[in-house]
């Protein structure tokens, strides 16, 4: 489970990243070139094509790590059971926030 969590949030950081650049493929991998192998630093490079520096460093990290072969990767779609897994998942979490927040005002209460 911990793998596929991995997995689901690599995906959705790399399609999130896909989309917060309205740049075509080209002209992301001409920047990543700039950036990996003329050693043009992020600032100049968000300068030159007028990009948030943030985003711009998340999405050469992003290729960075896994590879040009990101950019034309089509966006998964999701079996049924991972669905079912991911809302579990935030099930189990809003539940655990629950019971954090029933402790806290019962401590209060006991202190009282």
């Amino acid at each position: 489970v911990n793998q596929l969590s991995r997995r689901i949030t690599n995906s959705l950081f790399s399609l999130e990243c896909l989309l917060c650049l309205n740049l075509i493929k080209n002209k992301k991998i001409e920047i990543y070139h700039k950036w990996k192998d003329e050693n043009i630093s992020i600032s100049q490079l968000a300068k030159a094509y007028r990009m948030n520096l943030a985003n711009l460093d998340y999405m050469l990290r992003l290729i960075d790590m896994h590879g040009i072969e990101i950019l034309t990767t089509k966006n998964q779609s999701y079996s049924k059971e991972i669905q079912q897994l991911k809302e579990e998942n935030l099930r189990l979490r809003i539940v655990n926030e629950y019971v954090k927040k029933l402790s806290a005002l019962d401590q209060e209460d006991q202190k009282k």
